[in-house]
């Protein structure tokens, strides 16, 4: 193989031969062999340094091995926070306790 070689080229064609789902589990599964782990932060309103950093410690101490964080920002979380990585979801916002009193009433 080549040592120039083009990770987007790469993954583009994966996804025009295998389509999105099946390089989804194929990420998956590179994940599990490269010990690797991305995970997504989305969140409303402003995250400064000081809250990413706390996010970035409490992460360290969840992952083991090497991640990579990405932040994106969601205004639809009204307040919140999502972490989403390999099985694990987690959200603290307005709308996921709107959620957890509606299902406590039913």
């Amino acid at each position: 193989m080549s040592k120039n070689i083009d990770p987007k080229k790469i993954a583009a064609e994966l996804v025009k031969d295998y389509g999105e789902v099946e390089c989804k589990k194929i990420i998956k599964e590179l994940q599990k062999i490269l010990d690797t782990c991305i995970v997504k932060v989305s969140y409303s309103g402003e995250l400064d340094d000081s809250k990413k950093k706390v996010i970035a410690d409490w992460i360290k101490e969840k992952v083991k091995g090497y991640h990579e964080v990405e932040y994106k920002k969601d205004e639809s979380l009204i307040s919140g926070l999502k972490i989403v990585y390999r099985d694990f979801d987690y959200e603290d916002s307005l709308l996921s306790e709107f959620r957890k009193i509606s299902w406590e009433k039913e």
